[in-house]
């Protein structure tokens, strides 16, 4: 693993921005709606900018706003920059979108061995209705989610140490295409989109699902907020979700809790580099 500099740290970070200013254009001239969310709407409040330890940003989109996003790249994303879902790569396994860069590389131990794509990137997330801040059927809802993903990770070989029970899945879905996996985790994700709900959902995060669950008005209509000199949009409310997923949001952590980064084997940010290249 690579143990990079804080002005690699900074190099990645510019990056990322740039490639969250082509996304945010393609959802201006489209009139779609997205939102900075979890350390990136952190780092706006708190820092203005990236939290500075920080190594990824994090935008989501309402699912319809989100659908359209993925229909509309193929034609309006840049060719510098590469949309990275199962409709595009049948092997992908994330429930939620990556927008890499081309020509650069992001190269995570634990992907060393998969085929796809690996440049640097921004993920973004679906937001899908739910009917209640919490109920047994969005529990288990949730825990599905929580299983398909490991299934998913079994499959493609990052899971060393699996339980039995996904020992048994993976037996009987091993004539499943990830594809077709990602197909019923998006069914899933989306079970209450068809009705008139009073919450969203971002069933796609690490975060506990209950923490991630808020009323749609705290979200609508969004607020711009300062971002590294830049403006984009924010929840309405967002100091009410940064004090449900962070508490006290702006005290700053012991000095021993920051610089989590992502492991990482090699970053590059050369242009010369083929942005297929297998690692």
């Amino acid at each position: 693993m690579t143990a990079y500099s804080n002005k690699v740290l900074r190099k990645l970070q510019l990056t990322q921005l740039e490639i969250l200013t082509e996304v945010v254009r393609i959802c201006h001239s489209n009139k779609l709606r997205y939102y900075l969310i979890g350390g990136t709407l952190l780092g706006a409040i708190r820092h203005k900018g990236f939290i500075p330890w920080d190594d990824d940003l994090d935008i989501a989109m309402p699912r319809k706003d989100f659908v359209k996003f993925i229909s509309i790249c193929p034609s309006e994303l840049n060719s510098c920059y590469f949309l990275h879902y199962y409709t595009a790569d049948f092997n992908y396994y994330l429930p939620f979108v990556k927008v890499r860069k081309n020509g650069t590389l992001y190269s995570e131990p634990a992907l060393k061995n998969l085929q796809c794509h690996k440049g640097i990137f921004i993920d973004i997330f679906p937001i899908d209705n739910a009917p209640h801040k919490y109920s047994i059927i969005q529990f288990i809802q949730a825990k599905i989610m929580k299983f398909i993903g490991a299934l998913k990770l079994y499959k493609i070989g990052i899971t060393k140490k699996p339980s039995n029970k996904l020992k048994i899945a993976a037996f009987f879905t091993s004539k499943m295409s990830m594809r077709k996996l990602s197909i019923i985790e998006e069914k899933i994700m989306t079970l209450y989109n068809k009705k008139q709900t009073k919450y969203y959902v971002n069933l796609g995060s690490n975060y506990n699902f209950k923490k991630q669950t808020f009323e749609k008005d705290i979200y609508d209509e969004p607020v711009l907020v300062m971002f590294e000199k830049k403006q984009f949009y924010a929840p309405k409310n967002w100091e009410f979700i940064l004090k449900q997923i962070y508490g006290d949001y702006m005290k700053l952590p012991p000095v021993e809790k920051r610089g989590k980064r992502h492991n990482v084997v090699k970053i590059d940010f050369g242009e010369e580099r083929d942005s297929n290249e297998k690692v």
